[in-house]
């Protein structure tokens, strides 16, 4: 397991190793070098002029560019935030916008101990930062 103090306390791989394998992966959405083409054909819209084979590519279905989405932060387990409340919508996706404090973005400086049966981990603000902030996971 590998835990990321400057993501918050967040797991970012979980090993299995009889079968070699990250539980905790994920595909995360970045941005891909095709995009650019989506974005170029969402621009030029519908041509009304014949086209010839050397033609960049038309978007295969209108309104692409729209919903091209990277994630911010990396993708992981355990991403902390404080919200407002249950009552209060959050994207399932990317609820961030929607957070009074998140703790991938502050400055903190992580301990990380083995106690039986697993991991603890002390995360408080960096020197420097300001106010307090305590967070212990366990």
């Amino acid at each position: 397991m590998t835990l990321n103090p400057e993501l918050g306390g967040a797991v970012t791989e979980i090993g299995y190793l009889p079968k070699t394998l990250d539980v905790s992966d994920v595909i995360a959405r970045r941005p891909e070098a095709y995009h650019d083409r989506v974005r170029a054909a969402g621009r030029r819209g519908k041509a009304t002029q014949v086209r010839t084979i050397h033609d960049a590519p038309a978007a295969k279905e209108a309104g692409l560019e729209a919903i091209l989405a990277y994630d911010e932060p990396r993708r992981a387990s355990l991403l902390d935030a404080w919200f407002d409340g249950p009552e209060t919508p959050l994207d399932p996706l990317a609820p961030w916008e929607g957070a009074r404090l998140l703790l991938f973005r502050e400055r903190l400086d992580g301990v990380a101990r083995a106690v039986e049966g697993g991991v603890t981990l002390s995360l408080s603000r960096a020197r420097g930062a300001p106010g307090p902030l305590d967070v212990e996971s366990s």
